[in-house]
């Protein structure tokens, strides 16, 4: 069988490439075939001696490289095992020659990244367009992926008041989680004396912030209403069902969403008097997020190194790990029961049931950042690093899989289709169906500007929540702000 696909690549470089392929003699494996490229193209005068293309899918990676010098015009290749089904091709031309390519290696032109459809016999025609910019790395064509970036709540200045739009005032905004018309938020003041804890409520329709329950001056770890109680370490915050649900330190807390906005401790044992605070080690250290399911509630402690579900069906809650080995950090996939996790900071369930949950896993050694998005799945007893990879300098760099750089990923909300991620600084995409990533708003300068995602700047997006017509809300804690992405 015949299977040409051609790749016309047009700027300085135009390559357009022409290939047959088909099943080895005898071969029955249809996940990969063997590509013959003939590749016609322009090279310009300087900065380009290897091109690479690359064919992916979720479980396969094709690459190849091939030498050029200026006035060439064809050449002939195998791209060995290319992927079937749903691929993504995608160029890279280096100034490098290619016997001289490291992974630490840049490139000066770049390919905007194109999914087609391939099926052994039928011919599949993909374009790929080089841009010259350098470092700059770009993702799979999501379709409209142009946001702009508004400042909906605060105005950059650190404080504690209510108010409406800019005349509100955050001391650190975290997690986030959006109910409707509101916007439910922790607020942790991130000074380097940490005094108040507390959860505020935005009213989308309005504008208006309003302070629910904890103080701005105070931490400690009293139940009861809003005005009176008070929160140790507050990291994140989920609804379900007319309640709030918040990770306080090692405790899972819970706020009633109407007044007097009573607070009740979930899990969580308080020291003796007159140490204020949790007594945390086991089951729980530190609490980053939580998810709230139909069976539990998911946690991830990031601290302990695991994800945990509770019961709370049972008295008292039933707490059983679901990933992750307790007090054993590491980086390595493999089987539910053995696999390790770093630090896991972010969690989600993009699907009906609890199957397939996905982790945002973080670590840092003297000289590597570790910053990876984990997909575990229950029913296959894998844990599978599907995005991200260690690192040397902070960067954050989009492309596909393990071949896109996280800086410091945060947390999750999906559509079922996409995840959508906070990273350090800038929120990024990432198609659930073949794992590329995308920057969709900020970058790799930290700041605070509003506008077009791809000139806007941010600090740090630890809370993200969608919303309707395809919003994404997000608490910019360095900016002390609460912002929305608007297509």
């Amino acid at each position: 069988m015949k299977r040409p696909i051609q790749l016309d690549v047009c700027s300085l470089i135009c390559l357009a490439v022409a290939a047959c392929s088909g099943a080895n003699p005898g071969s029955s494996n249809l996940e990969g075939q063997d590509v013959q490229v003939a590749a016609l193209f322009t090279v310009p005068s300087s900065g380009v001696s290897c091109i690479r293309i690359t064919a992916s899918n979720p479980l396969r990676t094709s690459s190849t490289d091939f030498g050029v010098s200026p006035g060439d015009s064809t050449s002939f290749l195998t791209l060995r095992k290319v992927p079937t089904g749903n691929v993504v091709f995608s160029g890279a031309a280096f100034a490098d020659p290619c016997n001289h390519l490291f992974e630490t290696n840049l490139p000066t032109w770049i390919s905007d990244d194109v999914a087609a459809a391939v099926t052994p016999g039928n011919a599949t025609i993909v374009t790929l367009h080089f841009h010259g910019l350098g470092i700059a790395q770009v993702g799979v064509d999501f379709g409209d992926d142009t946001y702009t970036v508004s400042t909906i709540a605060g105005n950059g200045t650190q404080g504690a008041a209510d108010g409406i739009g800019s005349a509100a005032r955050f001391e650190g905004p975290n997690g986030i989680a959006r109910d409707g018309d509101n916007l439910y938020i922790v607020d942790r003041n991130i000074s380097d004396t940490i005094d108040g804890m507390t959860v505020r409520r935005l009213t989308l329709s309005t504008g208006r912030v309003t302070t629910l329950a904890g103080s701005a001056t105070g931490i400690g770890t009293a139940d009861g209403p809003g005005s009176t109680a008070r929160f140790s370490l507050l990291r994140t915050i989920a609804v379900s069902g007319g309640l709030l649900y918040v990770t306080d330190r090692c405790a899972v807390r819970t706020i009633t969403t109407t007044p007097p906005f009573t607070v009740s401790t979930l899990v969580g044992t308080r020291r003796p008097p007159p140490d204020d605070n949790w007594q945390c080690g086991t089951p729980f250290l530190s609490l980053l997020d939580l998810a709230i399911r139909p069976s539990g509630i998911f946690v991830a402690d990031a601290s302990r190194f695991i994800v945990s579900k509770i019961d709370v069906t049972t008295s008292p809650p039933t707490i059983t790990t679901v990933a992750g080995i307790p007090d054993v950090s590491g980086a390595d996939d493999g089987a539910v029961a053995s696999a390790h996790l770093l630090s896991p900071i972010a969690l989600v369930f993009p699907f009906a049931g609890d199957d397939v949950f996905y982790v945002g896993d973080f670590g840092a050694t003297f000289d590597t950042l570790y910053s990876t998005v984990r997909r575990v799945s229950v029913f296959e007893d894998a844990v599978t690093t599907i995005a991200g990879a260690p690192h040397g300098a902070p960067r954050i760099q989009d492309g596909f899989g393990t071949g896109a750089l996280f800086n410091d990923v945060r947390r999750f909300d999906t559509d079922g289709i996409n995840l959508f991620i906070g990273d350090t600084p800038a929120i990024r995409r990432m198609d659930l169906a073949t794992y590329a990533v995308r920057t969709i708003a900020g970058g790799n300068t930290s700041g605070y500007a509003d506008g077009p995602g791809s000139t806007a700047l941010l600090s740090a997006a630890f809370g993200i929540a969608r919303g309707p017509g395809g919003k994404i809300f997000f608490s910019d804690q360095g900016n002390f702000v609460i912002r929305v992405l608007t297509p």
